[in-house]
């Protein structure tokens, strides 16, 4: 009975005493969680600084680069500006061949792609002489952008110019001389063709089917037409048969594993042989880096003109073998007079 009294009468303080134990595990906990924040807290910081500290370095960076970039692209812009002052007189000059050398200097003195532009400006023999010299760079950056540029220069002679398919295989170039769809090309192209389709395809995909109106082997050329009314064609130089030696001439044409392709070069003079090669009469030596496929393509002076085909050409050599263009019009004249 006393021990059950003694165990009533101490219960109270036992339930105190495990509550304040609770209590001070708790502020023990606490504490330390505080104590581990208080530890990294140091670590953290110190991140965080480096992190602002490195994004702040790396815009500083940045705006020095753009400042740094706009500064050498005045002193560029003033650069070409000099540059373009200093050649003025010869760019200007009326001898093509002293604004040629011009527009090459420049280039040489590292503006090529202002030389180009000023040539692309310029759009004449002395312009396209400079980017064919360009073309044939040994830099082959330059060498690329020049051939882009004559591209460019010449892009709106591209719907004049086809590919001569047989039996749908791409054989050679053509070019539409008449509102009509007559086209020339080179006749052993279609020579004896006896079996299949000629078909015709444009610069736009179109293909079309293509009738052999004649061939002459004498002067080296074939007439083609398809069916068409107001089709884009070339025009023929007045003076195309007074071509003279050094003559800046441009090629227009299909690579078939590139494409469209210009090529120019200058005139050589008459041919007098061609070892190897079947030439008609008549031809032209042209210096001419054309490619497979431009057998039949046309060949244009610096204002875009007929001045004669591509017959043939010597594979490994820039050496091309033309059909002048009074001999395109004396066979299209037996074609349709009426015309001509």
């Amino acid at each position: 009975m006393l021990a059950t009294q003694l165990l009533a009468q101490d219960s109270p303080n036992s339930g105190n005493t495990t509550s304040n134990q609770a209590t001070a595990s708790s502020e023990a906990k606490k504490k330390d969680v505080w104590d581990k924040i208080s530890a990294v807290s140091g670590l953290v910081s110190g991140v965080l600084v480096a992190l602002i500290g490195g994004i702040a370095t790396f815009v500083y960076r940045e705006r020095q680069r753009a400042a740094e970039d706009a500064r050498s692209q005045r002193d560029n812009a003033v650069a070409q500006v000099q540059t373009v002052q200093s050649f003025l007189p010869h760019l200007q000059s009326a001898d093509n061949r002293e604004k040629e050398a011009a527009l090459l200097a420049i280039a040489a003195l590292g503006n090529p792609d202002l030389a180009m532009r000023l040539a692309d400006l310029y759009r004449d023999e002395a312009g396209i002489g400079a980017l064919s010299k360009m073309a044939a760079s040994a830099d082959t950056v330059t060498a690329k952008a020049a051939r882009k540029t004559l591209d460019n220069v010449f892009d709106r002679l591209r719907p004049t110019v086809v590919e001569i398919r047989l039996e749908d295989q791409k054989v050679a170039s053509g070019f539409l001389v008449s509102p009509h769809g007559h086209i020339l090309t080179a006749d052993y192209v279609v020579h004896d063709f006896n079996s299949g389709s000629v078909n015709i395809r444009f610069t736009d995909g179109e293909v079309r089917p293509a009738q052999i109106l004649k061939t002459d082997s004498n002067r080296g050329l074939a007439v083609l037409q398809v069916v068409g009314t107001d089709l884009l064609h070339l025009t023929i130089a007045e003076n195309a048969h007074k071509l003279t030696l050094m003559t800046e001439v441009i090629a227009l044409g299909f690579d078939p594993r590139i494409g469209w392709l210009t090529a120019s070069g200058r005139v050589l003079g008459k041919t007098f042989a061609a070892p190897g090669l079947s030439v008609p009469p008549g031809s032209i030596q042209a210096q001419l880096q054309v490619s497979p496929g431009f057998g039949g393509a046309p060949v244009v002076d610096t204002d875009g003109r007929l001045v004669g085909m591509v017959h043939s050409f010597m594979h490994d050599s820039d050496t091309v073998f033309l059909i002048p263009a009074d001999a395109c019009v004396a066979v299209l004249q037996d074609v349709i007079p009426s015309e001509n």
